[in-house]
């Protein structure tokens, strides 16, 4: 497996995956808890950025610190 190459918020192009990004948590926006057939998503937004940008971070986890 190749070495992983962490990429900075301002290259980033939409719907781009399976990179390594290094960012920090600005602000947390929101939290939700969804029903889908009896299974429980928890949906995740934050703020996050580093020294070139910021950017909304959505996720079906948490985020650990």
């Amino acid at each position: 497996m190749p070495a992983a190459h962490t990429v900075s918020v301002d290259s980033l192009a939409p719907d781009q995956y399976g990179i390594d990004i290094a960012v920090k948590v600005v602000h947390p926006i929101v939290s939700i808890e969804l029903n889908d057939n009896g299974n429980k998503i928890h949906v995740y937004e934050h703020l996050v950025g580093d020294l070139t940008g910021c950017i909304i971070l959505k996720s079906q986890q948490g985020i650990f610190f």
